[in-house]
């Protein structure tokens, strides 16, 4: 170890050195330092410890000699030569990147070239020349709270840059720093001053609860609705009246305060709303009309202020209200003043034309039962147009079957004219429900397209649904149904299917089902025709058709099966042709002995809906004369059927046979099996005339006298079996029990001879 005086003699010569002063006196400086450190050294020995002594002049061991040509820090690359890399927690890659230890060292070795600070002054860039560990490279070094570290690079020669100060930064950082916290603290209390007010408001008076389809979401145009050629003209007229209300107020005239949609569920009231408002390009607000009601009085008033308020700040607009018979239904004459929907519709009257502006303001609701609504609403002013939204055509199906597809990959060549045809009758949710049904079957299948098959298909399970004859999850692998069962099921819909062919101006077969998949049901469907559908206007001849046909296969049961053996199969049939009858009698006026009286209530449920309304209330008297009409023209239509299937029992023998063999025929091959068998027609749809007897006999038009039918008997051969004395239990030489009232189709069955029926034929 080297003396004081050496110590000393090296610091001195390097800090000479290193500042590049050369001093003059340098050798007299030393020698007086050497004589102070040896009287310092003589006085520690007098005075001093053995222990001090010890500590003080004892000799130490020498240390390496330090090379400082060489750097204290590593060589980056040298990381690259270790083939084991040391067992630690942090990336070793990372290692290799300068740390700020490493920047001082290196700063202190002169080393380094230049340094620049970043413009947050919390790190830098660091340059370091070739005499550096890994040459010249350029790295981003962290800093710590240092204040000695601009003092460390200026004494080392280090070149510093840093960015120009900008005095607007100061400024606006603490401005920043200044009313950031204040505007949040705003903030802060703003939202949960409205919270606690909206809940309060909410749980009080009542929000509405609108939603909202702005001008910047993604809308329905008039391309994606088909099915609405009926109203189009009304439609585009709103639409232009939204996109250019200037053309008509300089004319002066007014926008339409309301339009009403009226239409059967499903024939798309809603999805026209949004057409209009996204060809429009308007925010469009919904709501439903049950939204408005609530336990406590004047929320329903409330929330229809709240729901104009928010629409008038967004108009021009559309406001659509569904389901508005929940809100606009008729008030009564018993309802007072504080009654919760009476205050409701008289806010919503004086909304809608009060004194408020509703300029571009368009209010729209749809409903199915129009005659339930207050008739303040649908005055002008209020809601001016009423557009009555009718079932889709046949092009107009076509339309909607070809939307509905477009997302689906159909078969290139599907008949959409031939599925459009057979769906007469159905709404546009139901045809979207078909369509999403032939994706499902073909699923099914493992096919990866929908075939015309996959169509028909879920349009037969569509049908079996809705006449509750069966569910399509019930398929079997086989079949299960026993015999006897299915003979009467085709017993049953053959009768149906013949009285519907031979019947004019009555309904087109599509298709008739037996056990379809093995399931224990029937169904026959008819094509609704197309003038009945758009105009909702029958004849009454249709009115008794349809009765006719809906009790022929309960009489064919009873004709072909015997009393005994009728099943339950006609339940729902016989309810609807009862119906059809005190539709005819109590409301249409077409009864023999009432007249052109109307005896059904005036409310009307659903538009569109199959079942009957209410009667009105009558006396006992006036409803035993009208139930009296009522038997008869049942009666009336089960003689008639029971005729027309005793004429036609080969045809309908016939059909029988085939239903047991082909469990699904179409409509073109009912119509050959029945022509082959020499079917014979009505000549009218109408079932006067026909009745029964008080012998139990039928009574038809152009019936033949008992004389006539006694000498008709007698021109009869008698069958080889009565000859035998066991034809239907009839003696030896007599008449058979068929031959006694050949007129009565009780007596017509299976085991008659074809002459019996070539002879009825001729009747």
């Amino acid at each position: 170890m080297c003396d004081t005086n050496e110590i000393t003699s090296t610091s001195y010569s390097s800090r000479a050195r290193d500042t590049g002063i050369h001093l003059a006196a340098a050798d007299t400086a030393t020698d007086r330092w050497t004589e102070y450190e040896n009287e310092k050294r003589r006085a520690l020995e007098k005075y001093a410890t053995e222990k001090q002594k010890r500590r003080l002049f004892a000799p130490k061991k020498k240390g390496k000699k330090v090379d400082v040509t060489q750097s204290t820090v590593q060589d980056p690359a040298a990381w690259e030569n270790v083939k084991v890399q040391p067992q630690t927690a942090w990336r070793v890659d990372r290692m290799k990147n300068m740390t700020y230890t490493q920047f001082w060292q290196l700063v202190k070795e002169r080393r380094v070239d230049k340094v620049k600070y970043t413009s947050d002054k919390r790190s830098v860039m660091v340059t370091t020349n070739e005499k550096a560990p890994g040459g010249v490279r350029t790295e981003k070094v962290g800093l710590p709270y240092d204040p000695d570290l601009f003092d460390h690079m200026v004494e080392h020669g280090v070149h510093i840059e840093a960015e120009p100060l900008n005095q607007f930064d100061k400024v606006i950082m603490s401005f920043i720093r200044l009313f950031f916290p204040i505007w949040f603290a705003y903030l802060m209390i703003m939202v949960a001053f409205r919270i606690g007010v909206k809940k309060k408001r909410d749980r009080i008076f009542g929000g509405a609860k609108l939603d909202l389809i702005s001008k910047g979401d993604k809308q329905l145009t008039f391309k994606d609705i088909e099915g609405i050629d009926q109203v189009k003209a009304e439609i585009r007229e709103l639409v232009e009246f939204l996109k250019n209300p200037k053309r008509f107020i300089d004319l002066g005239a007014r926008s339409p305060a309301g339009v009403l949609l009226v239409g059967a569920p499903g024939t798309g009231k809603t999805l026209l709303a949004k057409a209009i408002a996204g060809e429009a390009g308007v925010p469009f607000f919904s709501a439903a009309g049950t939204e408005f009601m609530e336990v406590f009085v004047g929320v329903g008033a409330s929330r229809v202020r709240d729901m104009f308020q928010k629409a008038r700040k967004a108009a021009p607009c559309i406001l659509f209200i569904d389901e508005f018979d929940g809100i606009g239904q008729q008030r009564s004459s018993t309802s007072m003043g504080s009654d919760e929907s009476v205050q409701t519709i008289n806010q919503l009257l004086t909304e809608m034309d009060g004194f408020e502006d509703n300029s571009g303001v368009i209010v729209m609701a749809a409903t199915n039962r129009p005659a339930a609504l207050d008739t303040a609403l649908t005055r002008p002013g209020r809601f001016d147009r009423i557009i009555h939204l009718p079932l889709p055509n046949l092009q107009g199906r076509i339309g909607i079957l070809k939307v509905h597809a477009r997302n689906k990959k159909i078969e290139e060549g599907l008949d959409y004219h031939k599925v459009a045809r057979a769906t007469a009758g159905f709404t546009g949710a139901e045809l979207m429900n078909l369509m999403n049904t032939s994706a499902v079957v073909a699923v099914r299948r493992g096919a990866k397209i929908i075939t015309e098959a996959d169509v028909f298909q879920a349009l037969e399970n569509i049908h079996r649904e809705k006449m509750g004859r069966g569910s399509t999850a019930s398929q079997y692998d086989e079949d299960i149904v026993p015999p006897v069962l299915r003979k009467t099921i085709a017993v049953y819909e053959a009768g149906r299917v013949l009285l519907g062919y031979i019947t004019p101006g009555y309904d087109e077969i599509s298709q008739v089902s037996v056990c379809p998949g093995g399931v224990p049901t029937g169904y026959t469907y008819f094509i609704p025709q197309e003038e009945h559908l758009e105009s909702r206007v029958v004849t009454r001849g249709y009115m008794e058709a349809r009765m006719v046909v809906g009790i022929a296969g309960r009489c064919a049961e009873r004709l072909v099966l015997g009393e005994g053996n009728m099943t339950t199969a006609g339940g729902a049939d016989l309810d609807n042709v009862n119906n059809i009858a005190r539709e005819m009698v109590y409301r249409c006026g077409f009864s023999k002995r009432l007249g052109p009286v109307a005896l059904m209530d005036t409310e009307e449920v659903f538009i569109g809906r199959g079942r009957t309304r209410a009667v009105a209330n009558i006396g006992s008297e006036l409803a035993a004369i009208a139930l009296t009409d009522i038997e008869e023209l049942v009666e009336g239509a089960e003689a008639k059927a029971y005729y027309g299937l005793a004429v036609n029992y080969k045809p309908l023998q016939a059909l029988v046979e085939r239903l047991l063999v082909k469990e699904t025929m179409s409509g073109k091959e009912v119509a050959e099996t029945l022509e082959a068998a020499g079917v014979v027609r009505f000549p009218d749809p109408y079932v006067e005339g026909f009745a029964w007897a008080g012998n139990g006999g039928l009574v038809y038009p152009g019936m033949p006298s008992e004389d006539e039918v006694a000498a008709e008997m007698g021109r009869w051969p008698t069958s080889p079996a009565s000859s035998n004395g066991n034809s239907n239990g009839a003696p030896n030489g007599a008449v058979p029990d068929y031959m006694r009232n050949p007129l009565n189709p009780y007596r017509v069955r299976v085991d008659l001879p074809d002459l019996l029926c070539e002879e009825l034929r001729k009747l």
